[in-house]
């Protein structure tokens, strides 16, 4: 299924109508609906057409399931089924399961809502806890009136960060579920039960053999593969490119037996494109290669159509901003057609020393100025405070972890930062869009994968030297070819390589947080999209709202832009106050 909402509203019967519509004209078809007293919910497809998860017990039970459920190495119905049977809001709830989901289970005269355990597929709901959607636009068309105002932090956080953190939205009146969080409804209450997560650290012993670290990394993915090949043994959609992650989706897709149908981004002339050919050529692979930039802009008249239709089938916005040609949707149908699933390799930076920092302790204060500071205080107005903006980000970040806000935390602590913090927000939101669309599988953004991978050895990530091991180790001719780092996965990298890394890890935090400023001092080219002709066809370009928050002038950044005009065009079409 696509997406499910659920209301206990004395006027559910409208509300749901008008939501329906909504989704409806987005190309989300309804295939199933509740009614118990003021209990509503309706369940709708992916936009591939498929879907169909339901399941129903005895004594009036029953259960819904959105996105990708696997449990205990089930998938379909027979995993939500045996979901059903064993759950309980205890511990235990997450163990077992795998996918990026979202579920609503009827059990002895209880409902509960929950969603996968890294809260990848977030479920949003209104500031009195009666209205539930993991679909965030679900919530806006529920309650145009109720939609609050515009949140200034979680607007700040989107446009300098591509997400908005913690449990915010850009709309003080709908915010998610927080992490480890079940939401229990029962008659007309809801509460929410915590639950918490066992992730800790255990640093390993630096004497482990450099291939006993890599094995026991794969053994971890052949045992998740080994789920999906039996589910999905061919014609998964996978990227291939010239880097790490990639590769070693495409190692493990092979080594599983599965028949993966691969396609590369980019002109001819990239770097990736030609890598990714190089590879395919040698191991008799077929490769499709999409060049979005070979497209013909799109015709100004059609424009409020193109950003009318992403609204609903992106859910409101994405990292990049909701303006654009009509590509990205066009790719992701494509992507999607005929029940085809997709597999995406983010989050692979597990393995590898993502934030590029040196193996001693940090603050979190330290690491939001090496990799959150990507703001232009003079590109805000004067609502922006940027030691309050920075004190809520790390405050985010010590919860998503478990860690105090303040103090240095272990260098093991900081590498957590990656998949519970970014991962969570970030790449979520990637994946939870993909959901809609049809299967998609991010085997890195799974627990049972990147659990513990901040305990390996610093001086194995570092130069990607574990991801490389681990590739030689399952396809060695794999890890033969080139990448884009310009050497091979099966060889050294070059000492210039290595000393531009070293360099790299010894810029202090304090210097890294004014790159972005420094990067963007200059205005950047905008694509056609972002011009005024095109904008003027669906907002006011005179920002009523945003030029509350930013400056926009001084908005160099065309990504930065994109975002900001995302957030007025839904304040303008929702009415925010």
């Amino acid at each position: 299924m696509g997406l499910f909402f659920l209301t206990t509203e004395a006027g559910g019967r409208e509300q749901q109508a008008q939501v329906e519509a909504a989704l409806l004209a987005g190309g989300f078809l309804t295939a199933w609906r509740h009614h118990e007293g003021e209990l509503r919910i309706s369940l709708c497809r992916k936009l591939n057409g498929g879907g169909g998860l339901l399941v129903k017990g005895d004594n009036g039970d029953f259960a819904i399931a959105t996105g990708t459920l696997i449990y205990r190495g089930q998938t379909g119905t027979a995993a939500l089924k045996s979901f059903l049977d064993a759950f309980a809001p205890g511990e235990t709830l997450w163990r077992g399961t795998q996918g990026i989901w979202s579920a609503v289970l009827r059990k002895e005269g209880r409902v509960y809502l929950v969603n996968d355990q890294l809260n990848s597929d977030k479920i949003y709901c209104d500031a009195g806890q009666r209205v539930f959607s993991n679909s965030f636009i679900a919530l806006c068309e529920a309650g145009k009136a109720g939609a609050g105002s515009v949140d200034d932090q979680g607007s700040y956080e989107y446009v300098w960060n591509g997400a908005a953190f913690g449990t915010k939205t850009f709309f003080s009146g709908i915010r998610s579920l927080p992490n480890n969080t079940v939401a229990v409804v029962d008659g007309g209450n809801t509460k929410l039960l915590h639950i918490g997560h066992g992730y800790r650290l255990e640093p390993m012993p630096r004497g482990i053999p450099p291939d006993s670290v890599a094995e026991a990394c794969n053994a971890k993915l052949k045992r998740l593969f080994s789920i999906y090949s039996a589910k999905w043994p061919r014609n998964v959609r996978s990227a291939l490119s010239g880097g790490y992650d990639s590769r070693l989706l495409l190692a493990l897709l092979l080594d599983s037996g599965m028949q993966p149908a691969l396609f590369v981004y980019g002109n001819t002339e990239a770097r990736d494109v030609q890598v990714a050919k190089e590879i395919c050529t040698g191991e008799g692979l077929a490769i499709s290669h999409i060049d979005k930039q070979r497209h013909a802009p799109a015709p100004v008249d059609a424009f409020r159509g193109i950003i009318d239709a992403n609204v609903i089938a992106f859910d409101g916005w994405k990292y990049d901003g909701l303006f654009d040609g009509g590509i990205d949707l066009a790719d992701r149908l494509a992507r999607s057609k005929n029940g085809a699933p997709l597999m995406n390799g983010s989050v692979g930076e597990v393995f590898r020393n993502f934030f590029y920092l040196r193996d001693t302790p940090y603050s979190i204060r330290q690491l939001v100025h090496t990799f959150y500071s990507r703001y232009s205080p003079k590109a805000c107005t004067a609502r922006f405070d940027r030691d309050a903006y920075e004190e809520t980000v790390v405050a985010d970040i010590a919860h998503a972890i478990g860690a105090p806000a303040r103090g240095l935390l272990p260098r093991q602590a900081i590498e957590m930062v990656y998949p519970l913090f970014r991962g969570r927000y970030w790449t979520a939101r990637d994946a939870a869009i993909n959901q809609r669309f049809g299967t998609a599988l991010y085997p890195f953004l799974e627990p049972t994968i990147f659990d513990g991978t901040w305990n390996i050895p610093f001086g194995l990530k570092n130069l990607g030297r574990l991801e490389a091991r681990m590739i030689a180790r399952l396809a060695p001719r794999l890890a033969q070819y080139p990448s884009d780092y310009g050497f091979a996965f099966s060889s050294d990298p070059p000492w210039r390589y290595r000393a531009t890394m070293e360099i790299n890890n010894w810029r202090p935090a304090a210097l890294r947080k004014f790159s972005y400023r420094l990067q963007h001092r200059q205005p950047q080219h905008r694509p056609y999209y972002l011009q005024r002709a095109y904008l003027s066809k669906v907002i006011d370009t005179g920002f009523p709202y945003m030029r509350r928050l930013f400056n926009i002038r001084w908005l160099h950044e065309a990504e930065a832009f994109n975002r900001v005009c995302t957030i007025e065009y839904l304040c303008q079409r929702y009415g925010v106050g």
